[in-house]
C-alpha cells in the first residue's frame, strides 16, 4: 500500500511537471533572449524579479509551480539556492530536461547560476520551483507568498498570482 501511494506521488508529480500546453495569450513566458536584453540595460546591483507567476492547482492537487524571470543587475554572480512558501509543505528547485530515450524528465537540482547582467528564466518545460504538498487549492488570480533564498543576498520575497491554462499559464 505505501509503495503504491509513493508510486502515485511520483507519477502525480511527473505529471504536473511534464505537462506543456501552448497558448495564444499575450501573457506568454518571454524567451531567454528577451529577457537577456531587458536585463543588459538593468541598472542597480541588486536582483530584479519580472513575470512571476503560479500555476493555478484545483482542490486535491499535490503540486504546482512557480514561474519567474530574475535579472541580477548586478556586477557579482549569485546562485538561486532554494525558496519557501507557506502554501506547500516543501518547496525544491527543479529541472525538466530530455532523457536519452526522449522521455521528458523532472528532478531537483542544488541551485541556479545568476551570472551578472544577465537573466535567468524560470518556464514551463525547463527550470521552476516546485511546491509540493499544496496545503489547498491555488485559484486563477489568488496570490501566492513566495521567499527566493539566494547564496550572496538577503531572502528575498515576492508575491506571485496564480494563472490557470487560459489566462496565460501553460501547464508545466
Amino acid at each position: 500500500m505505501i509503495r503504491s501511494i509513493a508510486a502515485l506521488s511520483v507519477i502525480a508529480m511527473l505529471a504536473a511537471c511534464g505537462q506543456k500546453t501552448e497558448t495564444s495569450s499575450a501573457a506568454a513566458t518571454p524567451t531567454a533572449e528577451a529577457a537577456a536584453d531587458a536585463c543588459a540595460s538593468a541598472t542597480g546591483d541588486g536582483i530584479v524579479i519580472s513575470d512571476a507567476w503560479v500555476r493555478a492547482a484545483g482542490e486535491g492537487q499535490a503540486t504546482s509551480a512557480v514561474y519567474l524571470t530574475i535579472c541580477n543587475a548586478g556586477a557579482d554572480a549569485d546562485t538561486l539556492v532554494g525558496a519557501a512558501s507557506d502554501a506547500a509543505e516543501t518547496v525544491e528547485l527543479h529541472q525538466t530536461s530530455k532523457n536519452a530515450d526522449g522521455v521528458m524528465t523532472m528532478s531537483p537540482v542544488d541551485g541556479l547560476a545568476l551570472d551578472p547582467k544577465k537573466s535567468a528564466v524560470l518556464a514551463p518545460g525547463g527550470s521552476h520551483i516546485m511546491l509540493i504538498g499544496l496545503k489547498g487549492p491555488i485559484n486563477p488570480g489568488d496570490k501566492v507568498e513566495v521567499t527566493l533564498e539566494f547564496a550572496n543576498r538577503a531572502p528575498m520575497p515576492i508575491t506571485v498570482e496564480a494563472r490557470g491554462m487560459h489566462d496565460g499559464g501553460h501547464g508545466h
